[in-house]
């Protein structure tokens, strides 16, 4: 290190300041030697001092860990981190820690995990199981092992000379130079090696012979299986790596934090970047390294061939043989009776056949050059020849498998491929052209480029990235405050405002830019930066140079602080402070003029009348609510109110306009703030103010409130039901019923039983009768039956009540009360009385048809050629008829669909789809239908054949068919039993709801009710103007220009007013928004509502009103001069003359009258004997001789006072008043 050199003066030589802490200056007084603190004893270290350049470090042995004052060591507990790695038990000391097991558990040879014993020691078969206690072998026996000191009986179930969990191995698989034991029933391992076969390293921190030695290693450091050296971690030097910083730290004091979390934990100690561990790369080291390199950030290649491995350890780069391979470069085939990878496994083949050092399967002796069961596989890479046996001499490329001849790897040349390709050449037989540039050299094999400094890249075609240089770009540029560095030799660069070998010094004041060259162009004292000349302004001050002012609205450093002057003041750009415009005043110009003071300065005086307010700005009067004109003289003309009758009345429907507030005064009828609105239902009179006393649906006149009745009612209140022969809307209407009577509502008739038609004026049609004939007559053979009742008239020969029986014997004709005159062995017809019957008919009174099989005069045809089965004889004419049911030739078709009786002839009668019996006609209904014709659907909650079953419907009808459940609006399921959802409606829920803003849909209809603020058909438009609550429904009563919330109708009042309505002023001596500020008024004044500006009354003015007006002016505003003899003051308030004592008069310009003085001339003077008085304090002033108050005594001299003589009459003086002119006696 260099001392920093000093130069005191321009005219003494130039000195070295001191050296840094932590260095010497040297005997030559330039240069500083670092002071090792380690030797000098000023390191606090407890255990391990490390210097440093410049400082020094302390690191603790390993099992130990730095306190966090930096010099202590402490324990550091294993056990914590994951249990130190045991399996089961972890026990610590001090500076280390050991693994155990459980009781029925033995430790394993990587002293980490645990095995299960058969404490017992028997096993089926007879085999032992020895329990070995979980404690490290005796050393006192150097060639001895577990495996020995356990004897021949513990292997007893494997084979002899064969040994391992399933008798797998022999002597011959040991590994790394290990040998069987004694009783060839396990391998002796070589130190640092562990494993049934020797194959596994010592587990991390122990090596050396049985891996029983612990690692010394400190700060991260792992040591090697065998030796015992310590690997360090990157950044970290020393025997027992303890050189270095603990993990995420860096520095000489090993007090700073690493730039970034590198995954080993450690970073460079002197410039805290990450330092990978062998087989990572990457800022944060946490990249594996790419395939075919390896070591500290992945630097190395492998140096293995391709064909013979799969690549090489990240860590240590050793080749990692593909199976079948052995040998440090991995081209040694396995050993005779061995394959697979590592050679590890045994071959199990018969004689007269070879076993395939890759898979271990077994072939034929095959021709030379083949393997395989069946000879149709080549020899292994590195083997050739009759069985594959001979080994190729080609230094490490392949050979050909039959001859051996060599078959040369990339980079190699000659027969036995023993020469390196020539320069520029590469690859197999160096037949490929390297593609390096910018000097870089090729290899040989791969073609990789080696770059020269400066260079990286697949063809060292890119520059080093910036902060670093050099070779492969792995040094850290030096230079400071974000310099550039040369990326060959690290040269520095300087960022503008930056100067020096490693751009540490700022630029001077005044300079900015690279190297400080540039002169900084700024205004107004403004700073420059250094970096960009970019100027830093002073207060007040803004743009490129800082030659502008701040922005209106803003001042101060920067323009960043806002101005707080009010309704339109200036600010001054550097201090903020307000200039105020016409008609404010204030440190913010925040408060109007005084009461009756406008303009500039508040100097103008107003002239506003009727209590109307002046402008603070442009003296004009703003008038109050119902006057107009320049000084507020004039009322408001009609249809206009409110301040300077601005406003136009909106009233409707000829309603009447307060010229004060514009309130409207609805007329009767009509409502609402403009009365727009027709009264409610229900409602009548001005303003809607009455409630109608209509019932029964009853409608009032909304003017009169008179009762429009509804149908069937009338009164004066709509109580009286109609009489029974009105009916109609205020039963204006008459009836028009003949036998029945009429309804009140409708004037529908109801008609009497036997009776029809509008006016019930019809009778039954024949065959009916009854209420509404309805019902049917049931007489037979002819019979008519009575309208009214439905009682049969039997027509002659016939009785019953329903006619159908024949007269008794013996008698016929009408009622049958006719006797017959006819023998006893005679018939007698029953209609006609006739002694004989009817052709085909027989029987006492010829009732009866012929019996089958005879027909015609008294029955004595005889049938013949009718078939019984489908036919019968006409009881008349003997002709053969088809049976019911039965039609055509020979009567042997059954009726057509519709058609039934005696040769179907008739037809059938049945409604719905129903069918009939081709025999009788009888109806046979369908699902959902009753009665004869089946006619009648099934009743309201009855479904299926002949309407027995039930339905289940809980809201909604029934299909009468198939009992389906048919729902009313509103609901669903298969029940009907669940309402609509929210968001659906109308039949199976099936609507989707438009209702919008939280309304509730109707289930039914899906018709919206809105919620407050909202109206509209789907509830999404806001309210308007004026109104407020559910729909939009109620009215608002906002007044004084206050808005009023369409949710709640609560007003939002303006400025000086409150209450409900915001129709009440602020109360006195409160003012602003919500009234929530207090006047400071004086002298009775009040406060303007809105602003707080004080009113003053008549006499006084200020801001406060505080003052009394000035002489010479009185009045409102103290706008009215005196009118006063000079030097006279008025009355501040009534402006009338205050005379002094001794003046009198309007304007005090007249003196007191002779004999009157003092105050108004109200006191009379006492003065006597001619003397004077005093018109201000009556003091009387005596003439002669005359002395005393009033001039009453004389002093006996004859003389005047003042020498003369007085009046006298006769030489006798006569007395004199004072108070009296001299020419009054």
């Amino acid at each position: 290190m260099v001392a920093v050199l000093i130069y005191v003066s321009l005219h003494q030589a130039a000195q070295c300041a001191p050296c840094n802490d932590g260095y010497m200056l040297q005997a030559d007084r330039r240069s500083c030697e670092d002071i090792n603190e380690c030797l000098t004893g000023e390191a606090c270290c407890q255990q391990t001092c490390l210097n440093t350049p410049g400082s020094y470090s302390c690191t603790c042995k390993a099992g130990f860990k730095l306190s966090v004052d930096r010099c202590q060591c402490e324990d550091y507990d294993e056990c914590l981190d994951d249990k130190g790695g045991c399996e089961q038990i972890c026990v610590n000391s001090v500076g280390s820690y050991e693994c155990s097991c459980y009781g029925s558990f033995t430790l394993n040879s990587d002293q980490k995990t645990c095995k299960e014993v058969n404490i017992n020691g028997d096993q089926d078969g007879g085999g032992h199981i020895i329990v070995v206690p979980s404690i490290q072998p005796d050393t006192s026996y150097p060639d001895t092992t577990i495996a020995e000191l356990v004897g021949p009986g513990d292997s007893q179930a494997c084979d002899s000379g064969t040994f391992g969990d399933d008798c797998q191995y022999t002597c011959d698989n040991c590994l790394h130079g290990s040998k069987c034991n004694r009783f060839s029933r396990g391998c002796l391992c070589t130190p640092g090696w562990t494993g049934d076969i020797c194959e596994l390293p010592c587990a991390q921190n122990f090596f050396g012979e049985g891996c029983n030695e612990i690692c010394s290693c400190q700060n991260g450091g792992s040591c090697h299986h065998i030796t015992g050296d310590c690997i360090c971690p990157p950044g970290v030097k020393g025997l027992r790596c303890e050189d270095g910083c603990p993990a995420g730290y860096f520095g000489t004091r090993c007090d700073r934090l690493c730039e970034t979390a590198c995954s080993t934990g450690f970073c460079d100690r002197t410039f805290g970047f990450c330092q990978c561990q062998p087989g990572f790369f990457g800022s944060a080291c946490d990249k594996p390294c790419p395939s075919n390199t390896w070591g500290l950030n992945c630097r190395e290649r492998c140096n293995c061939v391709e064909s013979y491995t799969v690549g090489c350890n990240a860590t240590t780069g050793t080749c990692l043989c593909k199976a079948g391979l052995q040998g440090a470069f991995c081209n040694e085939p396995c050993e005779k009776g061995t394959w697979g990878v590592s050679c590890l496994n045994t071959c199990s083949c018969g004689e007269g056949m070879t076993c395939d050092t890759v898979n271990g399967q077994c072939h034929k002796d095959c021709p030379a050059g083949w393997t395989a069961e069946k000879c149709d596989q080549p020899c292994p890479s590195g083997t050739y020849g009759k069985g594959c046996e001979k080994k190729c001499v080609c230094n490490n490329s392949p050979c050909d498998p039959e001859t051996g001849l060599c078959m040369c790897m990339s980079g190699r040349t000659g027969d036995q491929c023993a020469d390196s390709c020539a320069d520029n050449r590469y690859g197999v037989d160096c037949a490929e052209i390297c593609s390096c540039q910018n000097g870089a050299l090729c290899d040989d094999v791969s073609g990789e480029c080696l770059c020269t400094p400066g260079w990286f890249g697949t063809n060292c075609s890119k520059p080093c990235p910036p902060s670093r240089f050099g070779k492969m770009c792995l040094n850290q540029c030096l230079c400071e405050n974000g310099a550039t560095c040369d990326p060959k030799d690290g040269t520095c660069q300087c960022s503008a405002g930056y100067a020096g070998a490693k751009c540490s010094l700022k630029c001077a004041p005044g300079l900015w830019g690279v190297d400080c060259k540039n002169q900084c162009s700024c205004k107004n004292a403004a700073e420059c930066n250094p970096v960009n000349g970019e100027c830093v302004c002073a207060s007040g001050w803004r743009g490129e140079f800082c030659n502008q002012k701040c922005s209106p609205g803003f001042y101060g450093p920067g323009c960043e602080s806002k101005c707080e002057c009010l309704n339109g003041a200036a600010c001054d750009h550097v201090s903020g402070a307000c200039t105020c415009s016409d008609g404010w005043r204030g440190l913010i110009c925040d408060k109007p003029c005084p009461s009756g003071f406008y303009g500039k300065d508040c100097i103008g005086r107003c002239l506003c009348g009727n209590g109307a307010r002046c402008d603070p700005v442009s003296g004009e009067c703003a008038c109050t609510a119902g006057w107009s004109g320049a000084g507020c003289l004039i009322p408001c003309p009609t249809g206009t109110y409110g301040p300077s009758c601005n406003s136009t009345c909106q009233c409707a429907n000829d309603a009447t306009c307060d010229s004060q507030w514009g309130t409207c005064f609805c007329l009767s009828g009509w409502k609402g703030v403009h009365c727009e609105d027709p009264c409610s239902e229900g409602y009548f009179g001005p303003n809607c103010a009455q409630k109608c006393q209509c019932l029964n649906g009853g409608v009032c006149d909304s003017e009169t409130g008179i009762c429009d009745c509804s149908a069937g009612w009338g009164g004066p209140r709509c109580e009286i039901p109609c009489p029974t022969d009105m009916w109609g809307p205020n039963c204006q209407y008459h009836c028009q019923c003949q036998n029945g009577f009429c309804n009140r509502f409708t004037g529908e008739c109801t008609c009497e039983k036997g009776w029809q038609g509008t006016a019930c004026s019809e009778k039954c049609l024949p065959g009916y009768y009854g209420r509404g004939c309805q019902d049917e007559c049931t007489c037979q053979n002819g019979g008519t039956c009575d309208h009214i009742l439905g009682e049969c008239t039997c027509k002659p020969g016939w009785r019953g009540k329903r006619c159908d029986k024949s007269c008794r014997t013996g008698f016929y004709g009408t009622r049958c009360r006719e006797v017959c005159q006819c023998d006893e062995t005679l018939p007698c017809h029953h209609v006609t009385g006739d002694c004989s019957c009817p052709v085909g008919w027989t029987g006492a009174s010829c009732t009866d048809p012929c019996p089958q099989g005879t027909f015609g005069p008294q029955c004595r045809g005889q049938c013949d050629g009718c078939d019984p089965a489908t036919q019968v004889c006409d009881h008349v004419t003997g002709r053969c008829l088809c049976k019911p049911g039965k039609q055509g030739q020979g009567c042997a078709q059954v009726c057509k669909k519709g058609r039934y009786g005696p040769s179907c002839s008739s037809y059938c009668e049945c409604d719905n789809g129903a069918t009939c019996d081709s025999v009788t006609g009888k109806c046979v209904c369908t699902d959902g239908y009753i009665g004869e014709r089946c006619n009648v659907t099934c009743p309201q909650g009855y479904y299926g054949h002949s309407c027995t079953q039930v339905c289940d419907c809980k809201m909604g009808s029934c299909d009468p068919v198939n009992g389906v459940c048919e729902c009313k609006a509103g609901w669903t399921g298969t029940r009907c039993d669940r309402a609509c959802l929210e968001g659906t409606y109308g039949e199976n829920c099936s609507s989707n709801c438009t209702c919008a803003n939280g309304a509730y849909c109707d289930p039914v209809d899906g018709s919206c009710s809105c919620g407050p603020g909202w109206t509209g058909e789907s509830c999404d438009v806001e309210c308007p103007p004026g109104t407020y609550g559910n729909n939009c429904s109620l009215t608002c009563l906002c007044r004084n220009g206050a808005t009023c919330d369409r949710f709640d109708g609560c007003c939002q009042c303006t400025s000086g007013w409150t209450g409900q309505n915001c129709d009440m002023e602020c109360p006195t001596g409160f003012y602003g928004e919500k009234c929530l500020r207090h006047c400071d008024c004086m002298n009775g004044a009040v406060c303007d509502s809105r602003n707080g500006q004080c009113i003053c009354k008549p006499g006084y003015m200020g801001d406060r009103c505080e003052t009394e007006c000035y002489d010479g002016q009185y009045g409102y505003m103290c706008n009215m001069p005196c009118f006063c003899a000079e030097g006279i003051k008025c009355d501040h308030l009534t402006g009338r003359c205050l005379c002094p004592p001794g003046l009198t008069g309007e304007k005090c310009d007249e003196a007191c009258e002779e004999g009157k003085f003092g105050l108004d001339c109200q006191f009379t003077c006492k003065c006597e004997n001619g003397a004077n008085c005093d018109n201000i304090t009556g003091e009387c002033l005596c003439k002669g001789s005359w002395l005393g108050p009033t001039c009453s005594l004389s002093s006996g001299s004859g003389e005047d006072v003042d020498g003369s003589t007085g009046g006298t009459t006769d030489g006798v003086r006569n007395p004199s008043r004072g108070d009296l002119p001299d020419s009054v006696e």
